[in-house]
């Protein structure tokens, strides 16, 4: 495994960004991407809350996957994308979350800041 999935993780954000609105495009991205646990939780929640933990709750909000960033601060990754500010006005605010990987590097885990939530 390479040390820094940097690349790797900005390229599956930037594709889940794009394809956030359809399912199957979704499960092939998490399934590619992700551990199976994780996926199941994050299919899951988008099933049956419409809760989106790979985008920190901001699934239904327009993103731009050029907005998607992403920096290595070990042993996780800071993954942030704007979306615009609620209620509408011409700025942009930025949304936070961090990723770990395991040792596969596949995407195991996604950490909410604001509550230091993680799951699976």
């Amino acid at each position: 495994m390479c040390d820094d999935m940097s690349e790797t993780i900005q390229t599956f954000y930037r594709s889940y960004v794009i394809n956030k609105a359809d399912t199957p495009k979704v499960d092939s991205l998490l399934t590619l991407y992700c551990t199976v646990e994780l996926k199941n939780v994050v299919m899951e929640a988008l099933n049956d809350d419409d809760y989106d933990f790979v985008l920190n709750g901001c699934g239904g909000c327009i993103i731009d996957e050029k907005t998607v960033f992403v920096t290595k601060q070990s042993p996780k990754y800071k993954v942030t994308f704007k979306i615009p500010k609620y209620p509408v006005s011409s700025g942009l605010a930025t949304v936070t979350v961090y990723v770990k990987v395991n040792t596969q590097g596949r995407i195991s885990s996604i950490i909410r800041p604001s509550d230091n939530y993680e799951v699976p």
